[in-house]
């Protein structure tokens, strides 16, 4: 069984696998406020910020997923839907979670090796308006 249990779709092609995913959360701020005059006091939800997920110790041979980092990075940032996979030891989707209008924030590249034609990711951080799970 390969270590790296989470894949990395970009419009809907594996890009790169990973072996641990974090981050992943939600929250709902609220701010409180008093009509006119009156004496109590009423809640009303603001809008939820953008969901930030990290991916650490990935492995890619994508010349997309490439491009996608360099865009960002010279400035030309272009969001993305993209979908993480959980898959199970025997190779079959668990879970999918679907990023909507992503975007890459940050990411770490690990020292290359010659002997490989794949690329090692430290990390690569992601931001989105949507996070749905499937």
């Amino acid at each position: 069984m390969s270590e790296y249990r989470f894949e990395l779709l970009l419009d809907g092609i594996r890009v790169a696998n990973f072996n641990e995913m974090s981050g992943m959360s939600n929250q709902v701020d609220a701010i409180t406020y008093r009509e006119g005059g009156a004496s109590s006091t009423s809640v009303l939800p603001l809008p939820t910020p953008s969901q930030t997920v990290q991916l650490k110790y990935g492995l890619t041979q994508s010349k997309d997923l490439f491009t996608w980092i360099q865009s960002s990075v010279m400035g030309n940032l272009e969001r993305k839907n993209i979908s993480i996979v959980l898959i199970n030891e025997d190779n079959t989707e668990n879970t999918r979670w679907n990023l909507s209008n992503a975007w890459i924030t940050k990411y770490n590249f690990s020292d290359m090796d010659g002997q490989s034609d794949e690329m090692a990711i430290e990390s690569l951080t992601v931001m989105c308006e949507i996070l749905t799970r499937t």
